[in-house]
């Protein structure tokens, strides 16, 4: 019984570990300042991200030595290592050569 328990709490720790700390900030585009909506923040090399609120915010949980990515269409891209911030806030600059590559149908 007392093995189980610490083989518990072993595997539960590392699992805390690996998840990281939660980081919040804000993604605003470089020429006016407003935040941008719905911008997807993704963990270089995963699947695993989040999209931002309407109002430019984010909240997620990564170890100190995640790369987060920064995207969104008519934008450039951009990297940040995370380290031991707690808030990353980015501006993103406009692209306009992606904005001409945009196709609307209706």
């Amino acid at each position: 019984m007392g093995f189980a328990l610490l083989l518990g709490l072993l595997v539960t720790g590392g699992l805390a570990l690996a998840q990281g700390t939660a980081r919040a900030g804000r993604v605003t585009g470089k020429a006016d300042q407003t935040g941008i909506p719905g911008v997807n923040v993704t963990v270089k090399g995963t699947t695993r991200g989040v999209v931002i609120s309407v109002t430019g915010d984010f909240s997620i949980t990564v170890p100190d030595n995640a790369i987060l990515v920064f995207s969104f269409i008519g934008y450039t891209s951009q990297e940040v290592t995370v380290r031991s911030q707690s808030t990353i806030n980015i501006a993103l600059e406009e692209d306009a050569t992606s904005l001409n590559e945009v196709v609307v149908t209706g």
